[in-house]
């Protein structure tokens, strides 16, 4: 069992206490060898009191130490409470910042939402929009071929009729002016052209020639290899060396060329209502016997007379040929109007209607009668402010295209 501290040097104090004088006198060594014992023990406090008195400085020391750094620790803790105030103050902020961009990024995507609705409903009536658009191109294609179709078929009718249609003509005017008409198996020379008239003993031959198809941009060559055929004509006796080609009217918009020169004889193409000029200019020559008796004024009158019919007669074809293409192309125009206006248009065009004089049997047309109604149509235009003071030779003025 361990020895309690300063054990002996109690047991001293409690003996020297007790003791009496026989005690101290006879005792008196155990007294003194128990007074060592407790002054080792007081040593030994005195080393032990010494050591604590040692590690309570160094103690001390740590405390002030630990003192010192709880110091600094608070200082550090006052400036981390500091910064995490700020932290805090900052988070806060962000937190703000943060609900903010949030709030408009909601608000953000929403409109985006909005846009791509819209965006998608404006694709969907876009895409409505176009297949209305495709089916309206579609329709008016269709309308469009339809009515070239029809107006091909048309055209194909009148073709068809048109050798009949020219015979009947050319018969009406040799009936209205007296001058003999050949049938095609009458005709005193070899070959059956179409059509042939006497005038001064000599025979003019007038032939009518249509397209065989659709197609009008062989027409042109079809016309140059008819003028070569002609020739077998032109070789017999008292047939003129001038030859006429009658073509349709619509026509007219895919040929360049309306004379032919093939050295030996002439080849003209002229439509149905230059038939009659044509032929009274003709008629003109009959009115002098013997062409060797006529007096150079009188040559030159003819020359004059059938030159300005000539040019006259081919300036009226270039001038068809023109206004037909723009007629044409003011045509194709109207199929870009928008729907509501261009359905007006066809209603408006199929209650319109165009009456031109009716042309009748062995009836002669007057010159004085168109004379007459020039001059009604010039007051009414100077009436009107119209100006009718136009010289003949503004035509020349007209951008055609020129003979080749």
């Amino acid at each position: 069992m361990a020895q309690q501290p300063l054990e002996n040097l109690d047991k001293l104090l409690k003996q020297i206490q007790t003791m009496g004088f026989f005690s101290r006198l006879f005792f008196w060594n155990n007294i003194k060898s128990l007074s060592y014992d407790a002054y080792e023990e007081f040593k030994s406090i005195d080393k032990t009191t010494d050591h604590v008195k040692e590690e309570l400085t160094n103690k001390n020391l740590k405390l002030k130490e630990v003192e010192t750094n709880l110091k600094n620790t608070e200082k550090e803790i006052v400036k981390l409470d500091g910064e995490i105030k700020l932290l805090k103050e900052q988070k806060q902020d962000l937190n703000s910042n943060n609900l903010e961009s949030q709030k408009k990024i909601k608000e953000f995507e929403t409109k985006e939402h909005q846009k791509q609705d819209e965006y998608d409903l404006r694709i969907e009536r876009l895409n409505e929009l176009k297949d209305q658009l495709q089916n309206d191109k579609e329709r008016i294609q269709l309308e469009r071929e339809q009515e070239i179709t029809q107006r091909f078929e048309d055209m194909k009718k009148q073709w068809k009729v048109h050798e009949d249609y020219v015979e009947q003509s050319i018969k009406k005017i040799c009936s209205r002016y007296t001058i003999p008409y050949l049938s095609k198996e009458k005709v005193p020379f070899k070959g059956a052209p179409d059509n042939t008239i006497q005038i001064a003993k000599e025979y003019i031959i007038f032939d009518a020639k249509s397209p065989s198809n659709d197609d009008l941009n062989n027409f042109p060559i079809y016309l140059k290899n008819q003028a070569d055929r002609v020739k077998k004509y032109t070789k017999e006796k008292d047939v003129k060396k001038d030859v006429f080609l009658v073509v349709p009217s619509n026509t007219v918009s895919a040929l360049k060329q309306f004379s032919y020169n093939m050295m030996d004889y002439y080849v003209y193409v002229i439509t149905i209502d230059a038939l009659e000029p044509i032929i009274l200019s003709l008629q003109k020559i009959e009115d002098y016997e013997f062409t060797d008796q006529l007096s150079p004024e009188e040559r030159h009158h003819i020359c004059r007379i059938i030159g300005k019919f000539a040019h006259t007669t081919k300036r009226r074809i270039q001038v068809d040929h023109f206004f037909s293409k723009e007629f044409i192309d003011i045509l194709n125009k109207c199929y870009d109007l928008p729907k509501e206006i261009l359905d007006g248009t066809i209603e408006a065009e199929k209650s319109g209607m165009l009456n031109p004089p009716m042309e009748k049997r062995a009836k002669r047309i007057s010159s004085d009668k168109l004379k007459d109604e020039n001059k009604r149509i010039k007051r009414e235009a100077e009436a009107k402010n119209i100006s009718m003071e136009e010289d003949l030779s503004d035509i020349e003025k007209v951008p055609l295209d020129k003979e080749k």
